[in-house]
C-alpha cells in the first residue's frame, strides 16, 4: 500500500487528490512545516501517516539512518515506522513518510521523566562508534560554552540584575565562575540523543515513544538529561522542576546504570548541577543578545530569562550546600 508515495511531487511537497486531510503539526528550524496527513488508499481505506520534509540542512538523512542502524539496538523504546524518505541528498526537496501513532498527549509529569531517565542507558551505553564521528548537535559542547560564560560574566551579571536576580544569586554566580574556571569539563562522551526535550517523550499506556532523532550523536552524559529537565525555550513553555523531582530522576538514571554494570562516576550529581548551571548561564547570555537585537516575541524571551533564572539558583543552591 504505497498509495501515499502520489502525494509527494519532486520538489518534496504534498499535492494530489489522494490527499484527503493535512494538519501542521510543528514547525521546524529552517521554517518548513511537519504535517499529519490523510491519504486514500485501497478499497476506501484511510491511510493516516506523518509528513516530515527537512528541518535542519545539517541533519538530512541521520533519521533514516536512525531507523536503520540504531533503533534494532533499542526494543525498549518506540519509534514511529520510517516508511520511505526521498532517493536523493537535495535538502530543498527531501522528506520522510513515518507511520502516525495517532494524537500524543505530551506530558511533564514525574513519571514520563523519570521513564525516559530508565530507558535513556541503553543508548547512552552503545559503542561510540555506533554513532559517526561527524554528526554534531545542535547546540556547541560545554567545552565551548564555558569559555564564553567566563569572558562574559559581567555583561551576565547585568542582564541577571535586570531580570530581578539579587545579591546572593549574583555572588554565589560569581564564586562558581571563578571556582569552575579551575577545573576542566571532564565529562563521561556517550550516544546522545541530541534533542531530547519533554515534547519529544511521550508515556502512553506505559509505553514510552521517543521521537525526533535527527540530533543523534556524541555528547557528554549530561546532555540529554539536561534537555529532559531543564533545558528552556523562547518557543515553549514547561511546568518547573522542583529539586526533588530533579534529584530523583537523576537517581533513576543512574540506578539503571548501576544494574547495567556502567555505574556512573562518584561525583554525578554535582557534576550535572554543574552542567546545567554552565548552560543556564549561557543561555543567559543569549537571551540578552536576542533581546538587544529584536529577535523572537520580547515578552517570551523575557519569560524564559525568569525560567532560566530560577533553574540558575536551584543549580547554584545545590552546589553551594
Amino acid at each position: 500500500m504505497d498509495n501515499w508515495r502520489s502525494v509527494v511531487s519532486e520538489e518534496g511537497r504534498l499535492i494530489g487528490d489522494l490527499l484527503l486531510e493535512r494538519k501542521a503539526i510543528y514547525t521546524g528550524r529552517n521554517g518548513k512545516q511537519v504535517e499529519r496527513i490523510a491519504v486514500a488508499g485501497n478499497e476506501g481505506e484511510t491511510l493516516r501517516l506523518i509528513f516530515k520534509p527537512l528541518t535542519c540542512t545539517e541533519t538530512m538523512g541521520r533519521e533514516a539512518w536512525f531507523s536503520a542502524h540504531v533503533l534494532p539496538l533499542l526494543p525498549m523504546i518506540r519509534y514511529p515506522r520510517l516508511l520511505g524518505a526521498a532517493d536523493h541528498n537535495d535538502p530543498e526537496r527531501y522528506w520522510m513518510m513515518f507511520e502516525d501513532l495517532g494524537e500524543l498527549e505530551h506530558s511533564y509529569s514525574e513519571a514520563t521523566l523519570t521513564r525516559a531517565a530508565s530507558v535513556m542507558p541503553y543508548w547512552h551505553l552503545l559503542p561510540l562508534d555506533t554513532v559517526p564521528e561527524s554528526y554534531e548537535g545542535h547546540t556547541p559542547p560545554v567545552e565551548q560554552v564555558w569559555p564564553m560564560v567566563a569572558r562574559e560574566r559581567e555583561e551576565l551579571a547585568r542582564f541577571l540584575s535586570r531580570l530581578g536576580a539579587d545579591g546572593e544569586l549574583l555572588g554565589a554566580l560569581s564564586a562558581f565562575i571563578r571556582e569552575r574556571s579551575a577545573i576542566p569539563w571532564d565529562t563521561e562522551l556517550v550516544v546522545s540523543h541530541g534533542d531530547l526535550y519533554p515534547l519529544n517523550v511521550v508515556l502512553r499506556d506505559d509505553e514510552l515513544i521517543v521521537l525526533d532523532w535527527e540530533y543523534i550523536h556524541r555528547d557528554s552524559v549530561y546532555w540529554d538529561l539536561y534537555n529532559l529537565l531543564d533545558i528552556t525555550s523562547p518557543t515553549y513553555r514547561r511546568p518547573p522542576v522542583d529539586g526533588e523531582t530533579r534529584l530523583a530522576v537523576l537517581r533513576t538514571y543512574a540506578g539503571q546504570r548501576e544494574r547495567m554494570g556502567r555505574p556512573v562516576r562518584p561525583d554525578f550529581m554535582p557534576q550535572y548541577h554543574a552542567y546545567c548551571a554552565a548552560y543556564s548561564a549561557w543561555i543567559l547570555l543569549l537571551i540578552g543578545r536576542d533581546l538587544a537585537a529584536g529577535r523572537y516575541n520580547p515578552q517570551e524571551l523575557l519569560r524564559q530569562g525568569a525560567e532560566t533564572v530560577r533553574i540558575l539558583a536551584q543549580m547554584l543552591h545545590y552546589l553551594s550546600a
